[in-house]
């Protein structure tokens, strides 16, 4: 295997590219540590000489808690006369199959989805930046794809007074199929009432 794990950093096609960082058992970060894993190996692939060339480089980075344990065994469970020649798992995939089970949240789409049919999401008080990051974050959980579903769930959640200031607007108003023009929407909005505010403040 030519990568090596404790570099701090490789750079490919001109890019910078952080390695990940070690994982324990937190469920709340296991979907990270899988994709940072996979983002390095797709922009990296001929580091990689086979598939338990990735496995074994990701489950090197295992190293403390339930996860340090859980690599032990599949390295334990190798090395029984039994297994001789076999694999724990037969490839990347299969690799990462086991690893949501393990240390991603469970049912993790109906969450998503219980949340998104409730008020729960809703921005409130929040800027709108920080209610974007966890709107994009429960439709991608939630599996959403249909844009008009997605553009009226975000409508939905927004701030009284940026709902009503884009319904309003006298001309630029976004499609109902074109969700990043929603955003930017939002966004604007959001922005220049804050700073607006700001001005009155100073006074």
């Amino acid at each position: 295997m030519a990568v090596k794990p404790e570099s701090v950093e490789v750079v490919t096609h001109g890019l910078k590219l952080a390695i990940p960082l070690e994982f324990d058992r937190d469920r709340t970060k296991g979907m990270a540590f899988l994709n940072s894993c996979q983002v390095y190996i797709s922009l990296c692939p001929n580091s990689f000489m086979d598939e338990q060339a990735k496995i074994v480089w990701a489950m090197s980075y295992m190293k403390a808690g339930r996860a340090a344990k859980w690599s032990a065994q599949v390295f334990r469970w190798e090395e029984q006369p039994e297994n001789v020649g076999y694999h724990k798992f037969v490839d990347w995939e299969d690799f990462q199959d086991e690893f949501k089970r393990e240390f991603c949240p469970v049912y993790a789409d109906s969450v998503a989805i219980n949340r998104l049919e409730s008020s729960a999401y809703f921005q409130k008080n929040h800027f709108v930046d920080e209610y974007l990051d966890e709107f994009q974050d429960l439709i991608t959980e939630a599996g959403y794809s249909d844009l008009k579903t997605i553009v009226v769930k975000f409508h939905q959640g927004l701030d009284t007074q940026i709902q009503n200031a884009i319904a309003t607007m006298p001309s630029g108003r976004p499609s109902n199929m074109v969700l990043t023009d929603w955003y930017t929407a939002a966004r604007t909005i959001d922005q220049n009432r804050a700073t607006n505010e700001a001005f009155r403040s100073s006074y």
